[in-house]
């Protein structure tokens, strides 16, 4: 990736012209940015911006990659790159893993697994529609999201305290909590549609009276509503060096970069295959 570009050597003084300062680099009616580098340093603002790029990068590539892969589903189509097969998990090989033992108790037909499938893209593709427009919610929000950042390195760089850290994450909304967490590539926001409020009530109808029974006694934990989980507050993003969360998400944008090439590499194989 590149880091910026080339330095240029400074211009020359101008007579009767004020040479520019490095606060007059940034425009004038970025107020924003000019009180954050007086708070705390233009080069951690800086780094700051970069983390908070490169998060939203990464929420895009986490969207393309789903979106992806339910096309895959939707069109009963299994990856050709053997890494990628490995990795997706068709819907019905999901569901049969889900229900373990009960899968077998409750034995579905031929086309009640077909509509089960069915239900699982439809909840997927939901998900994904509400993980675009969060991201889209987020592009919005760049500056406190930087700002949050700032005050995370700062605390955990003991600039700040944690009362103070604390009290500004319970001025804002859990969307952008989630959106402060460490970097974690097993919690992209896309994993799974699974335990989802709808998915209870639209299985069951497929059922006749044994199988619902049977269902209705399967262990809680893989099927209970989210309405009827125990609500549970999540725990607020830890502080956290901008250094260490910058090189994180770099590192896991270029992983999902290389899977997003994956993709990429194996849709025009498959498009070769179909010309042939």
């Amino acid at each position: 990736m590149l880091r910026g570009k080339p330095q240029e050597a400074p211009a020359a003084p101008v007579p009767g012209k004020e040479t520019p300062s490095r606060n007059r680099e940034i425009p004038e009616e970025d107020s924003v940015q000019r009180d954050l580098i007086a708070r705390y340093s233009d080069a951690r603002v800086k780094l700051a911006r970069h983390a908070v790029e490169t998060t939203l990068e990464v929420k895009r590539s986490t969207l393309e990659i789903g979106l992806r892969i339910l096309d895959l589903h939707r069109s009963n189509e299994r990856p050709k790159n053997g890494m990628l097969r490995d990795q997706i998990e068709s819907p019905l090989a999901g569901l049969r893993r889900r229900f373990g033992d009960t899968h077998g108790e409750l034995r579905l037909s031929p086309e009640q697994e077909e509509q089960a499938v069915t239900i699982q893209l439809d909840l997927f593709e939901k998900q994904a529609l509400d993980f675009k427009e969060r991201v889209e919610r987020l592009e919005s929000r760049k500056d406190e999201l930087q700002r949050l950042m700032l005050a995370s390195d700062a605390c955990q760089r003991k600039e700040l305290s944690e009362e103070e850290y604390q009290s500004l994450l319970a001025a804002t909304d859990e969307e952008m909590q989630v959106a402060l967490m460490p970097p974690d590539e097993n919690r992209l926001g896309m994993e799974s549609s699974f335990p989802h409020p709808e998915f209870k009530p639209r299985f069951l109808a497929l059922l006749d009276e044994r199988q619902q029974e049977v269902f209705r006694q399967a262990p809680e934990g893989l099927y209970l509503d989210d309405n009827e989980k125990p609500e549970k507050a999540p725990a607020p993003p830890p502080a956290m060096s901008l250094d260490s969360r910058d090189k994180k998400l770099t590192a896991l944008n270029q992983m999902l970069g290389t899977l997003l090439e994956m993709f990429q590499e194996d849709g025009e194989a498959s498009e070769r295959r179909k010309g042939h």
